[in-house]
């Protein structure tokens, strides 16, 4: 019996019939190439990630796993809104390990001595039963599916749950799972979280370390995802650009950006776009959106889409006149002197909080050279600079725009690592600055770490201030008038 069951676990990534998936009458629950061939090929669950590579990461989770330990994901659980069943993102580390976009629950089990293979384990996928739910929601992945489609080795109906889940995790060395996420209530991951707690409170570790481990380093398929991501995201953000001028509301462009990016294929924003004019430039994360862009304004805008589970997230900033003054060009100069300087030094070796020390410095510097502030440069390094730079210099980039949260800054780069890199200057709209005041500063691209040198994904979007220059307000046919947003959205296709 335990044979049988290490030849269902099989090692190779080929090892399986994955072509089996596209059988007709298959319900998946989600695209798969059956239902969308003009986006995916056989076998794959994403453009480029084949099943196969699903199942190459449970093995390489298992390896890393105690022996005889068991790893439990819930997926997100779906929120109600206005008597409405609203589908919420999928949790990251699930997508990750089974491709499933949908509402299940995932059990890994580590064979430990039972095999020799470390990566050999057993996956079995809990999911809902067809309901009168089906006929307003559409049908979800059945049995089939998760066994053909999804690579599991057995699947149970979800109100096998209770049941089965203890059964599973009963012989277990040790039972990874994270007790720390925030369920909201009658969440599955809830219902999940009572059962580990009640039946293996002592055993209980978490899973999310040695799965963002495997997540930090991406696939040539995962990094072919997100350049597709951060290229939709930079064309649209270009656009922007295009239809900017005094008058434009800062609303028309956020809804630019998200009109582009999901007809270029993007399934959802990676967060809510920022378009920022004037002083609000300093707010680091405002989203209200909700103000006309004035003649002396620069407008800041921080945004990304999410194409196949893979975020992208750029930001540029320009004036909404097309023409820099002198003082708004200074300050950009000097972010534009740290973006490069880090840039350069996105190399295999190097960490994001050397990077982010490096920055430090010459934005010091910068602001030093600009006269903004009395204090010297070392004492704008002791602490003072994060009165106009209070954020890092970057953050992995992945599944999650802050990825892989549980690798240290401080873990040396490597090949295949990919960062959004991120310096700003951001000066207080109060007295003191003079003509700096409320000005605010940010670039932002998506960059991949090679053995060759960093690589930018979203070097559409215009960075040198004579191209930005060159682009702002290029667009007289759509003048960014709320009223005309259908011409606008014309112009943008």
């Amino acid at each position: 019996m335990l044979s049988g069951l290490l030849r269902r676990c099989g090692g190779r990534p080929g090892g399986r019939d994955w072509s089996r998936c596209w059988r007709r009458g298959l319900v998946a629950g989600q695209p798969i190439h059956d239902t969308h061939p003009e986006v995916l090929a056989v076998g794959e669950l994403a453009p480029g990630l084949g099943a196969w590579e699903f199942a190459q990461r449970r093995r390489r989770l298992a390896a890393k796993m105690p022996p005889r330990s068991v790893a439990v994901l819930s997926s997100t659980g779906e929120s109600a809104m206005v008597g409405l069943k609203s589908p919420s993102r999928q949790d990251s580390n699930f997508l990750y390990l089974t491709g499933v976009t949908q509402r299940a629950v995932a059990v890994i089990k580590q064979l430990g001595s039972a095999s020799k293979d470390p990566g050999d384990h057993f996956f079995a996928l809990f999911v809902p039963a067809p309901s009168e739910r089906d006929c307003w929601d559409g049908k979800r992945m059945d049995h089939r599916a998760a066994v053909e489609c999804f690579g599991a080795h057995e699947a149970f109906p979800m109100a096998m749950l209770s049941h089965k889940l203890p059964q599973l995790v009963r012989d277990a060395s040790a039972v990874l799972f994270d007790l720390d996420r925030e369920p909201e209530s009658r969440d599955l991951v809830a219902e999940v979280k009572a059962m580990l707690v009640a039946r293996a409170l002592g055993q209980v570790e978490p899973l999310g370390p040695y799965v963002h481990a495997l997540r930090w380093r991406k696939s040539p398929a995962e990094i072919q995802l997100l350049g597709r991501s951060a290229s939709l995201a930079a064309s649209a953000l270009r656009r922007c650009m295009e239809i900017s001028r005094p008058g434009v509301a800062e609303a028309t462009l956020a809804a630019t950006f998200e009109y582009l990016c999901k007809v270029g294929g993007a399934q959802n924003l990676a967060y809510p776009a920022i378009a920022a004019s004037g002083p609000d430039c300093c707010a680091i994360h405002y989203s209200r959106n909700d103000k006309t862009v004035r003649e002396r304004d620069l407008i800041l805008m921080d945004a990304g889409c999410e194409l196949f589970g893979y975020a992208s997230g750029v930001t540029r900033t320009w004036p909404a006149t097309g023409r820099f003054s002198g003082p708004q060009r200074d300050l950009y100069e000097v972010v534009r002197a740290v973006h490069r300087c880090c840039l350069l030094a996105c190399q295999p070796g190097m960490s994001l909080m050397q990077m982010h020390h490096m920055s430090v410095q010459t934005l010091c510097e910068g602001l030093h050279s600009l006269g903004i502030g009395s204090a010297s440069v070392s004492t704008l390094m002791k602490g003072a600079y994060k009165k106009f730079y209070p954020h890092m210099i970057g953050h992995y980039l992945g599944i999650d725009v802050h990825d892989t949260t549980h690798v240290p800054w401080e873990s040396p780069l490597e090949p295949g690592v990919v960062l959004g890199l991120q310096p700003g200057l951001y000066i207080p709209d109060e007295d003191g600055f003079g003509a700096f005041r409320g000005l605010g500063v940010r670039i932002e691209d998506g960059v991949v770490v090679t053995e060759q040198g960093p690589r930018v994904l979203s070097g559409g979007a215009p960075i040198e201030a004579e191209h930005i220059e060159a682009v702002v307000g290029w667009d007289v046919a759509c003048d960014g008038d709320e009223d005309d947003f259908e011409e606008l959205a014309i112009c943008g296709s």
